[in-house]
């Protein structure tokens, strides 16, 4: 899957741009606040519908103007397609895919896949299980559309479970209402469970892999799916087998603390460097390469299951990689479409690219190749 040319009107600080994109690898260079990041958002909206920033979509739409329009022409397996976005200030979202109206947006993650790279991302490594937890969810219910029916579901019952909670034994019915939740939790949090074990087995095969090459063959990366109600992932029965039990030998420990203890809201994914803990004592480089593992580990799983090579869009991926590391990520993202921003080109081995160089300042894209070893404006 590659996308050929995008169109930005009235995004961000694009006024009106077109741009052209190389096959393989593309670079937009160009200093802090110009709209290289703007530039990977926009390919992230035409696939995904919103913005990988969780902004509110009046703060998309360039200032002063009331509305915006973006046009991805994407080629997937030999066949083009067309995706337009247009957000108003004053109407509803529009997304259109080959000039017919799509309702729903798992319509358009099914056209158009991505994997996208931002340095806040390292956070992912460094801070909460919930942003850990968050991260295989997104992975999971962009390629499969049922899982987030089984999310909401859940967190619609562990809600209602901690409000009885709350309210405590004295209310009517307790323990039947409470029994009913808790069968509830087992159907819906076990098929979850299922769900995230299957996709990091996949995720950690791909992720380690990279992980090892990307550190020169000097890093080992461990990846472990934590839980606390559940011993055997690999049967669904035995899931809930084990989640019935552990709810039932803790429902007074649940009672007295007025909150659901146990379930995949509590789970973890453990990121281990060499047997240690990444988020403890990894550096800002190997929590990075850590990340941008699980980003290509992503990427190779998006290709398993869908039979298609998803976009790479990687911003301000180089800082705090040293240049050994940098060219290696280079290297193994070649199979794909790359779009990348950065500050500097110092850090990047431009010798064997295939693609473009662009620069963008404010707002503005110019597209540069090198001939001769000479980099030339073409347009």
């Amino acid at each position: 899957m590659i996308i050929k040319e995008l169109k930005l009107i009235n995004h961000r600080n694009y006024e009106n741009e077109d741009i052209i994109f190389h096959d393989n690898t593309n670079i937009l260079v160009g200093k802090n606040a110009q709209g290289k990041t703007n530039l990977l958002e926009a390919i992230y909206i035409c696939a995904r519908g919103y913005s990988f920033k969780n902004l509110k979509e009046d703060e998309l739409i360039k200032f002063d103007e009331n509305r915006l329009y973006l046009k991805a022409d994407i080629l997937n397996n030999n066949r083009k397609k067309v995706v337009e976005i247009v957000l108003s200030k004053n109407d509803k979202k529009k997304i259109r895919i080959n000039e017919v109206e799509v309702k729903n947006l798992s319509e358009l993650k099914s056209q158009f896949g991505v994997v996208i790279f931002s340095p806040e991302e390292v956070l992912i490594v460094k801070e909460t299980p919930q942003m850990r937890r968050r991260f295989i969810d997104d992975i999971i219910s962009n390629n499969d559309i049922s899982y987030k029916v089984y999310l909401n579901n859940y967190n619609k019952i562990r809600s209602q479970k901690n409000e009885l909670l709350k309210k405590g034994s004295n209310v009517k019915y307790f323990d039947q209402i409470l029994n009913t939740y808790n069968q509830k939790m087992v159907e819906y949090g076990s098929t979850i469970a299922i769900y995230r074990y299957k996709y990091l087995e996949i995720l950690k095969k791909f992720a380690s892999e990279f992980h090892y090459e990307l550190s020169s063959n000097n890093e080992k990366l461990e990846i472990e799916y934590e839980n606390n109600f559940a011993s055997d992932f690999t049967n669904l029965e035995s899931i809930r087998d084990d989640y019935a039990k552990i709810l039932e030998e803790n429902r007074e420990k649940e009672i007295q603390r007025f909150v659901s203890i146990y379930g995949p809201h509590k789970d973890d994914i453990l990121l281990n460097i060499n047997g240690k803990e990444a988020k403890t004592f990894g550096s800002q480089g190997q929590q990075r390469t850590v990340m941008l593992s699980l980003k290509l580990g992503e990427a190779r799983l998006i290709e398993t299951i869908t039979n298609t090579k998803p976009i790479l869009l990687w911003d301000d991926v180089f800082s705090e990689l040293d240049n050994t590391r940098a060219s290696l990520l280079v290297e193994k993202s070649k199979n794909y479409q790359n779009i990348i921003t950065t500050n500097s080109l110092i850090n990047i081995d431009l010798t064997n690219m295939n693609g473009n160089i662009y620069t963008i300042n404010n707002g503005k894209v110019k597209n540069e190749r090198k001939k001769n070893g000479k980099e030339y404006t073409i347009w």
